[in-house]
């Protein structure tokens, strides 16, 4: 009887290892599919990201010790500089690849690099890679209530923490109130222009909690502010006000059950210089 019930016990226990080293595999190799993936995408971009005009090269200049050349040709032609193009036409690789796609993200203080979509709804990238394949990692998508041009008082991003590091799980960095020292400014790479973003607030909140709300909602976006910042894990030296346009990235946290976790930024304005002191103090 001894024998059997061991005998039962090593089959449950193999069945366990089997499962779990599925498990483990199976993660294993979402895991290289999404850097691989990254890697290309970024690659991609950074073919086409840095993109400025060629510009001439200055003629010779003559040594004063010679006479001028003397020809009876006309001089040459030169040739015309190439106009620029439009940012729409210049991230164009990237939509062709997804027709979803809004912009560029980019914080590189954390070295989070990724593209962001915009669906018909909030599900649909929940799933689904940039190439459009079934992924348990989605992909970074803009909420499906927004502006592709970033017009409104808020606008949010979703995208998933995955413990591989991929994805949204470089958010909670912002714990910790020397991440924000390091990578106070957000870039978005978009069809209809490059905006920065300055980091002003990060907090764990209840999934219940009202950090979606939009130009929809004008009448409450100073309390919606204020709110943001009681939460904050930290204080800074970026004002914000109702008329200002934020960016709210906003990934799953574990600090307690069904926990998440949102980072803060204000749009920097038309004319406004970048600042040359961030100052951060825990709140």
């Amino acid at each position: 009887m001894k024998v059997k019930i061991l005998h039962i016990i090593m089959i449950v226990c193999a069945a366990g290892m089997a499962v779990s080293l599925s498990y483990l595999s199976y993660y294993a190799y979402g895991s290289y599919k999404q850097r691989a993936l990254d890697k290309k995408i970024n690659d991609i971009y950074a073919g086409f990201s840095l993109y400025t005009p060629p510009t001439a090269s200055p003629p010779p200049t003559a040594s004063p010790s010679l006479p001028p050349p003397t020809s009876n040709e006309p001089p040459p032609t030169p040739e015309p500089t190439p106009e620029p193009i439009s940012d729409y036409e210049r991230l164009s690789p990237l939509l062709e690849i997804n027709p979803d796609f809004v912009a560029m993200l980019l914080i590189p203080g954390i070295n989070l690099q990724t593209p962001v979509v915009q669906g018909p709804d909030n599900k649909l990238y929940l799933k689904r890679s940039f190439e459009g394949t079934r992924s348990d990692r989605g992909t970074v998508f803009m909420d499906s209530a927004n502006a592709k041009d970033f017009s409104d008082s808020n606008n949010v991003m979703y995208g998933h923490n995955m413990r591989d590091g991929t994805m949204f799980r470089g958010l909670l960095l912002y714990k910790d109130v020397n991440t924000y020292k390091k990578a106070p400014v957000i870039e978005t790479d978009a069809l209809y222009g490059p905006h920065t973003w300055l980091v002003f607030a990060a907090y764990v909140c209840e999934p219940t909690y009202e950090y979606h709300k939009t130009e929809a909602w004008k009448n409450g976006f100073e309390a919606f502010l204020g709110e943001i910042q009681r939460r904050s894990l930290f204080r800074t030296n970026i004002e914000v006000t109702p008329e200002d346009r934020i960016l709210t990235l906003y990934t799953c946290d574990y600090t307690f059950d069904n926990a998440r976790f949102a980072v803060h930024a204000r749009m920097l304005r038309e004319g406004e210089e970048m600042p040359t002191v961030f100052e951060v103090r825990r709140n």
